[in-house]
């Protein structure tokens, strides 16, 4: 037996970066105006159709507006309830309509809080402007040499902000406990300074909530796949393509998985690659007891392209 046993009989997923850049200001409306478009549904359905397993969505990414309630980060930040962390709660809904056939659900959480938003970064305690520590290459964004990087050389992550952001982390696992299989963590890059003790009080928030829950902390985009915490259960596996086959279930000991983008990048509607191949590919991947998450493009309604969708229609039946 090993924790990672249900996901990778799960075999692949689907992952949704829902958030307000990606959603609702693309289509000109509010952050909660969004939120009630969403269909968990809707979900359920294209999930069920493509033959996923797993579905992943975003908590947040860097901003001010949370998927779901949180008072933890209200009181810090000085914010009204339901004002950027919603009333209605996606992540219950979308348990209580993926749990009727067998669909598990995983959440992302970034470790660098709402640091794109001076207000709320600099009362969480973390904050920078975008340009401090990346640039635009070729369209898109990369991350700055350490020489060019002005978070490593001027900003630096603090106990305070560890503090406040892991407790907004604890409210959300306190709350869905063994309703969440695993966390993916974002953001724990080496410019940011992250010491080993500021990492644990976030793995301790889900194990505390939940010992079966798995987990995986993304130190960036590399070629392979490996891993970077000594607690984590599953490799990040964050890939700009979907072409890497791994050599085997397990990476250093900790189950194999991979996260890319359907599209030409992350959040995009496109599809790069046809039914054809992604059939093939995911059958490899999990014929070498790896497991692939699949990120593809989603409207505020919880839809995805017609596009993607038959790019990955009956996947789960390879």
């Amino acid at each position: 037996m090993h924790i990672t046993d249900k996901l990778c009989n799960k075999k692949w997923g689907v992952f949704n970066h829902y958030l307000y850049g990606y959603t609702a200001k693309p289509e000109g409306i509010t952050w909660n105006e969004a939120i009630e478009k969403f269909d968990v549904k809707k979900i359920s359905d294209q999930l069920r159709e493509v033959g996923a397993g797993y579905y992943f969505i975003t908590l947040c990414q860097g901003g001010r507006y949370l998927l779901s309630p949180n008072n933890t980060y209200n009181r810090i930040t000085g914010s009204k309830p339901g004002d950027v962390c919603t009333d209605r709660d996606i992540v219950l809904e979308l348990y209580d309509e993926l749990s009727k056939y067998g669909i598990d659900l995983y959440l992302y959480f970034p470790s660098d809080g709402p640091h794109t938003d001076s207000e709320h970064g600099k009362k969480m305690g973390f904050y920078y402007e975008t340009d401090d520590v990346y640039k635009i290459v070729n369209g898109l964004y990369c991350h700055r040499e350490p020489h060019e990087n002005k978070v490593l050389l001027e900003k630096r992550l603090n106990q305070r902000f560890v503090n406040n952001w892991s407790s907004v982390l604890k409210e959300y696992a306190d709350r869905y406990k063994t309703k969440i299989c695993g966390w993916w963590f974002d953001g724990f890059y080496d410019f940011f300074g992250f010491k080993p003790e500021w990492i644990k009080p976030f793995c301790d928030a889900v194990k505390d909530a939940n010992q079966n829950a798995v987990v995986a902390f993304n130190n960036g985009v590399k070629k392979h796949l490996y891993k970077w915490y000594e607690y984590e259960d599953y490799t990040s596996g964050e890939l700009n393509e979907l072409e890497l086959i791994p050599n085997g279930r397990f990476t250093d000991g900790i189950q194999s998985h991979i996260l890319a983008p359907l599209g030409k990048t992350w959040g995009m509607k496109d599809a790069r690659y046809d039914n054809e191949y992604m059939k093939s590919y995911i059958k490899s991947v999990n014929d070498n007891g790896a497991v692939v998450t699949v990120d593809v493009g989603v409207s505020s309604d919880g839809s995805w392209s017609r596009e993607q969708l038959e790019a990955l229609k009956n996947c789960g039946q390879s």
